[in-house]
């Protein structure tokens, strides 16, 4: 996944935009824009704004996509990185197996942090099982 920073930077490039030009076209400083660049700034709600009006929606989703990843929590990042190495046929199985393991979640007698152990639990197992498979071949 391409971060925010190399995005921006692509997009610029591509329309042989300064970084200064850029930066007037979206209402921030050059300093503020070559910060975000550089990955020194985070960017803002209203940069994104700006950045929706003039970028490829493309591009722009894949801002999105990004800024929406790095700002989850650890452990959540490392199970969407996990699930994007996986092929579209294993992405299904692991789909499959998910909606047969959430099955056993409707009893109202388990608390909802069980239910969010056994649940991780599952997921762990699912991938420890896939990489003694790819060991095996």
């Amino acid at each position: 996944m391409k971060k925010s920073c190399e995005i921006i930077k692509e997009f610029r490039k591509e329309r042989h935009l300064s970084a200064a030009a850029l930066a007037e076209q979206i209402g921030i400083s050059q300093v503020f824009l070559t910060k975000i660049e550089n990955e020194q700034k985070k960017i803002s709600e209203k940069v994104l704004e700006s950045l929706k009006e003039i970028m490829p929606e493309k591009m722009y989703n894949q801002i999105v996509e990004y800024e929406n990843f790095i700002n989850t929590p650890e452990p959540i990042q490392k199970e969407l990185t996990e699930l994007r190495k996986l092929s579209s046929r294993e992405k299904n199985h692991f789909s499959n197996f998910m909606n047969e393991a959430t099955m056993y979640f409707t009893d109202s007698k388990i608390s909802e942090e069980d239910k969010k152990k056994v649940l991780d639990a599952l997921t762990e197992v699912y991938f420890e099982a896939k990489q003694m498979n790819k060991r095996k071949k």
